[in-house]
């Protein structure tokens, strides 16, 4: 995923970690690793809203803390028990998933 606002306007990222949503329209994810292009962060925390059409696609701004916010298009699966998410930020080359702990 790449995220805007940086100073060189788009960088990867990666991130391992816990992901909460509230059911509302909001989560909050606590990283034990985050890493923007070169750099790395540990114990990080971050936040961002979301929207799940009827079809069970849907999208999400994710706002990093210093580093802007990125924009995400995801499929939600398995009855709520995981989802496959892309970038859909131009320049963006994250995909990723989560699973229900």
């Amino acid at each position: 995923m790449g995220i805007a606002g940086t100073p060189d306007g788009v960088q990867s990222f990666a991130v391992v970690g816990i992901q909460t949503q509230d059911g509302n329209g909001k989560f909050t994810v606590t990283a034990e690793t985050l890493v923007i292009g070169t750099s790395v962060m540990r114990n990080v925390s971050f936040s961002g809203t979301y929207v799940v059409n009827p079809d069970c696609s849907g999208t999400a701004t994710t706002v990093f803390p210093g580093s802007g916010e990125s924009k995400l298009d995801f499929v939600v699966t398995s009855g709520g028990a995981s989802f496959f998410a892309i970038s859909a930020d131009k320049g963006g080359n994250f995909s990723g998933e989560g699973r229900r702990i």
